[in-house]
C-alpha cells in the first residue's frame, strides 16, 4: 500500500464489465426466501445441534421398546353330532354373535377377579392387591390389553402391549385360563337349566297331543269320518240345485203376477182370437134377413141382366129393377150391421167370461208357486245351516290337526334337544386354548421420532433464520437496496477476503472502473464536477470509497482534488499514510493559509489532497454555513476536473447536508452487513429536503457472488479463461500500477 507508482494509461486496458444474464432472475421469490437462511446458516446449525442434543437423549430414554404379547383361543363355529356326524345349524352371523359374546365374558368381573387373584406378587406390571382389578379395567379401556375376534379366523385373540414381556405373558395366560374355568361353569349350569326346562316342555306337549286326539275321536264318532269334505260337496250340490229351482220359481211367480195384474185391469184390451173373427163373418152371413135379402138381390140382378139383353137402357122396367136393387142393397147393409152388432155383443160376453176364468186360474197357480217357493226356501235354509255346521266342524278338524302337527314337531324337536344335551357332554369342547401367550419382536418409534426431531430441529433453525431475516433491516446485497430503498445502484466494492491474493489489485481496480463508468452513465455521460461522498452512519466505508474513487479518477488522467470534509474526525490523512501537517482545510477557509500552501500531492497517483484536522469541531457547522466557504470551494474546484469531498455521516451531524448544498451531486456509501435500510431511508429523506442531486448508492464490502455484476470477464468469476485463447491464456494481463486502499475504511 505504501508503494504508489505513477499511473500509465496505456498499460490499463478498458475493462468495463460484460453483463450476462443469470440462469435465474436475481429477484426470484425462492432465492429471496432462502437468502436470510443462507446468510444465517450458523444459526440454523446451532439450533439444529442444540435441539438434537437435547431431544435425542429424551426420545431414546422415553421411547423404550414396546413388546406385544398375545395368545389365542380356538372357538369352533359348528360342532359335529356324535351320532349322525352332521353339524349344528347356524350361519356366520350367529357365529359372530357367539364370538363377540365370548369376548365380553372374558371382560367379566368374575374373570378379572380370578386373574387378579392368580397373578404372582412379583408381577408389578398392573400394581398389587385390589388395585389390580381397576388396573385391569383401565388396561382394557385404553387398549393396553385387547380382546377381539381375529378377522376371517376361528380364533379369539388376547394381547397386551408392555415393556415387560415376561409379566405380560403371565397376565395373558391368566386371562385365558380363568376365562376357560368361567366358561366351563357357565356351560354346565346352562345345560342343567336347559335340560330341566326341556323336560317340563316335553310333558306339556304330551298333554296337548292327548287332548287333540280325544277331540278328533269325538268328531269321528259323530259324523262317521275323520273328514267332512265329501259330505260338504254333496250338501253344496243340493244347495246349488235348490237355489236354481228358487230362481226359476221367482221368474214364474213374476210372470204370473204380471198376468194377474193385466187380467184385473178392465180397460186392458183383450186380444180376439183369429178363429173368432172367422166365426163373426159366418154368423153375419147366416142371418135370415141377410140370407133372404141376398137371395132377392141375386134374383133382381139376374132379371136386370136379362132385361139389358132384351131391352134398351132407357126402358122403365130396367130403371125399376135398378132402383129395387139399390133399395135391397141398402137393406142388406143394414141387416149385416145388425147381425155384426149382435155377434159382437155375444163375443164381448164370451171374452169377459173367459177373462174371469183366466184370472181365477192365474190366482190359483200363483198360490201354488208361492207355496213351492216357501218350501224350497225352508229347505235351502236347512241345507245352509247344515253345511255351515259341517264347515265349522271341518275347520275345527283342520285346526286340531295343524296344532297337533305343530305340537308333534315341537315335541320331536324337544326330544332331539334333550338327546343333544345329554350327548353333548361326551363331545370335544367347543372352546379351547389354541396358543399360550408368546411375545413378538419389540416395536419402537425411536428411529422415526429421531428423524422427525432432526427435521423439526432443521425447520426450527430455518424458521428462526427467516424470522431474524424478517426482523433484520441490514443491507447485504444490491438487491436489498433496490428492493427496499429504490435508489439507483452505482456499483459495489468487493469483500477482498473472498478474492485470491494475486487478484486483489485487479479486483479493486475492476470495481472502481465499473463505478466510474456508471457515474458517467447516471450523469448523462459526464461525471459530476463536485461530488460529496457520505453515508448514513459511521464506519460504513465512505472514506475508503472516497479515496479509491478519487484515485481511480486520477489514474484515468483526470485532475482530481480529494477534500477531507470531516472537520470533526478527519481520516483521509491516515488512510493515505501522509505525513502529519498542522495546516489544512479550516486554515484555508478561515483565510489563514492559501490553498497552494496546504494542498498535498499523493506520489505516483496524480491525486491532490486537502486534509483537515479536528482542532475546533464545535466551529464546523458555523464555518460551513458561511457564504465564503461555498465561494472558496467553488474557486478551488475550478482548478480541477473533479473534486471529491469526504463528509461526516448524514445522521450523525448536519455537516454532510451543508457540504451537499455546495456540490453538484451526492454519492451514498453503505456497508454490506452493517448499514440498515431504515437509516438509509432516513438519509435519503434528509437529503431530499434540501433538493440536492443524489446519484445513487455504492455498496461496499460485498461478496463477489452478490456484487452488482457477478459474472466478470477474465477474473475467474463464472467463466474463468476465455475460450479460444489457446496458449495465450498463460500470459498475464497488465496490472494497475497503483495499489488502491482495500477494506471498508474507518468511517
Amino acid at each position: 500500500m505504501d508503494k504508489l507508482e505513477k499511473y500509465q494509461p496505456q498499460e490499463i486496458t478498458p475493462n468495463i464489465d460484460y453483463l450476462e444474464a443469470d440462469s435465474a432472475p436475481k429477484d426470484s421469490s425462492i432465492l429471496h426466501l432462502f437468502q436470510p437462511v443462507l446468510r444465517r446458516w450458523y444459526w440454523v446449525l446451532v439450533i439444529f445441534i442444540l435441539v438434537s442434543a437435547v431431544g435425542a437423549p429424551i426420545i431414546w430414554h422415553v421411547k423404550r421398546p414396546i413388546y406385544t404379547t398375545s395368545g389365542t383361543i380356538h372357538i369352533r363355529p359348528l360342532v359335529a353330532d356324535l351320532l349322525t356326524g352332521a353339524h349344528e345349524s347356524g350361519g356366520i352371523s350367529n357365529y359372530d354373535i357367539y364370538v363377540n359374546t365370548q369376548a365380553q365374558i372374558i371382560r367379566d368381573n368374575r374373570v378379572l377377579q380370578n386373574v387378579a387373584d392368580v397373578l404372582d406378587d412379583n408381577n408389578t406390571l398392573l400394581g398389587t392387591g385390589i388395585d389390580r382389578i381397576s388396573a385391569l379395567k383401565t388396561a382394557l379401556a385404553d387398549g393396553t390389553i385387547t380382546i377381539k375376534h381375529l378377522t376371517r379366523t376361528e380364533f379369539l385373540g388376547v394381547s397386551m402391549t408392555s415393556r415387560k414381556p415376561r409379566q405380560a405373558e403371565q397376565i395373558v395366560n391368566a386371562f385365558m385360563k380363568e376365562y376357560m374355568k368361567v366358561v366351563d361353569n357357565i356351560d354346565l349350569g346352562m345345560e342343567d337349566q336347559d335340560l330341566a326346562n326341556l323336560r317340563k316342555l316335553k310333558l306339556e306337549l304330551e298333554n296337548k297331543l292327548k287332548n287333540h286326539l280325544q277331540e278328533l275321536r269325538k268328531i269321528n264318532e259323530k259324523y262317521g269320518a275323520d273328514s267332512l269334505e265329501g259330505l260338504q260337496r254333496v250338501a253344496l250340490g243340493d244347495i246349488t240345485s235348490l237355489r236354481e229351482q228358487l230362481r226359476n220359481l221367482e221368474l214364474v211367480i213374476s210372470d204370473t203376477l204380471t198376468q194377474i195384474e193385466l187380467l184385473s185391469d178392465p180397460n186392458h184390451p183383450i186380444d180376439i182370437p183369429p178363429d173368432m173373427l172367422k166365426n163373426r163373418s159366418d154368423s153375419i152371413n147366416n142371418d135370415p134377413y141377410v140370407r133372404e135379402t141376398t137371395a132377392i138381390l141375386v134374383q133382381l140382378q139376374m132379371e136386370l141382366s136379362s132385361y139389358k139383353q132384351r131391352l134398351t137402357l132407357k126402358n122403365p122396367e130396367i130403371e125399376r129393377i135398378t132402383k129395387s136393387i139399390e133399395t135391397f142393397e141398402k137393406d142388406l147393409e143394414i141387416y149385416r150391421a145388425k147381425a155384426g152388432e149382435k155377434f159382437d155383443e155375444a163375443m164381448v160376453r164370451f171374452m169377459e167370461q173367459k177373462r174371469e176364468a183366466d184370472l181365477t186360474k192365474a190366482k190359483v197357480q200363483l198360490a201354488n208357486y208361492q207355496a213351492m217357493e216357501s218350501e224350497y226356501s225352508r229347505r235351502l235354509v236347512e241345507e245352509l245351516e247344515q253345511n255351515k255346521d259341517m264347515g265349522n266342524v271341518q275347520f275345527e278338524i283342520r285346526t286340531r290337526q295343524a296344532e297337533m302337527a305343530r305340537d308333534q314337531s315341537e315335541y320331536n324337536l324337544v326330544l332331539e334337544r334333550i338327546d343333544d344335551i345329554e350327548i353333548k357332554r361326551q363331545r370335544p369342547a367347543r372352546i379351547t386354548i389354541s396358543d399360550e401367550a408368546s411375545t413378538g419382536p419389540p416395536v419402537t418409534k425411536r428411529e422415526k421420532l429421531l428423524a422427525a426431531l432432526a427435521i423439526g430441529a432443521l425447520a426450527l433453525g430455518i424458521s428462526f433464520a427467516l424470522l431474524m431475516g424478517k426482523i433484520d433491516k441490514t443491507i447485504y446485497d444490491p438487491e436489498d437496496i433496490e428492493r427496499c430503498i429504490g435508489v439507483p445502484m452505482i456499483g459495489t466494492t468487493s469483500d477482498l477476503t473472498h478474492v485470491e491474493k494475486k487478484l486483489l489489485l485487479e479486483q479493486v481496480a475492476e470495481d472502481y472502473q465499473t463505478i466510474r463508468a456508471n457515474l458517467g452513465l447516471l450523469s448523462n455521460g459526464k461525471i459530476p464536477h463536485k461530488m460529496v461522498v457520505t453515508s448514513s452512519g459511521v464506519r460504513e466505508g465512505k472514506s475508503t470509497f472516497a479515496v479509491n474513487l478519487a484515485t481511480s479518477l486520477a489514474q484515468a488522467g483526470k485532475r482530481v482534488l480529494l477534500i477531507d470534509g470531516d472537520l470533526r474526525k478527519p481520516d483521509i490523512e491516515r488512510l493515505l499514510n501522509l505525513p502529519h501537517d498542522s495546516w489544512g482545510l479550516m486554515d484555508v477557509l478561515y483565510g489563514l493559509k492559501k490553498f497552494e500552501e496546504t494542498v498535498r500531492s499523493v506520489p505516483l497517483s496524480g491525486l491532490d489532497v486537502l486534509t483537515a484536522d479536528g482542532r475546533n469541531p464545535a466551529e464546523a457547522v458555523e464555518l460551513l454555513e458561511k457564504p465564503q466557504t461555498a465561494e472558496c470551494i467553488n474557486n478551488i474546484s475550478q482548478r480541477y476536473d473533479h473534486v471529491i469531498i469526504d463528509t461526516p455521516p448524514v445522521l450523525a451531524v448536519p455537516d454532510a447536508r451543508l457540504w451537499a448544498r455546495m456540490a453538484d451531486a451526492v454519492v451514498l456509501s453503505s456497508l454490506a452487513g452493517q448499514t440498515e435500510s431504515s437509516d438509509l431511508k432516513e438519509t435519503l429523506d434528509l437529503l431530499s429536503q434540501i433538493n440536492v442531486k443524489i446519484l445513487g448508492n455504492v455498496l461496499c464490502n460485498v461478496s463477489p457472488s452478490s456484487s452488482h455484476y457477478r459474472y466478470r470477464y477474465g477474473y475467474g468469476y463464472g467463466y474463468g479463461r476465455r475460450r479460444g485463447d489457446g496458449n495465450n491464456d498463460k500470459r498475464k494481463r497488465p496490472k494497475p500500477k497503483t495499489l488502491l486502499i482495500s477494506g471498508p475504511g474507518s468511517k
